[in-house]
């Protein structure tokens, strides 16, 4: 018989959640079976401001207010940000004589 710790099997499952919601195919609203409206309320939208974010027009935000929004639906210690700066690009300009 093997015996598996408790710890290991919270772990186990921890990571399963993350690969879960870090998938992009991943809906919270419907994992939580949720109307656009019930989503409003829940993060203190209007239902067109939640359907712009549903439908992927989020250029119609900032990223201040989306990590606001975020924050709202999940615990601020599941929230990570990364940013990376592009490099220049180095060009060659060609001069006319």
């Amino acid at each position: 018989m093997v015996k598996i710790s408790s710890k290991k099997v919270k772990d186990t499952d921890f990571k399963k959640y993350l690969e879960k919601i870090e998938d992009p195919n991943y809906t919270y609203q419907q994992d939580n079976d949720l109307s656009d409206e019930e989503v409003a309320n829940k993060i203190k939208l209007t239902v067109g401001e939640v359907r712009d974010i549903l439908y992927c027009h989020i250029d119609y935000f900032t990223l201040d207010r989306l990590v606001a929004y975020a924050s709202r639906l999940f615990a601020p210690s599941q929230i990570k940000i990364s940013v990376e700066l592009e490099k220049k690009r180095k060009t060659a300009h060609a001069r006319t004589i």
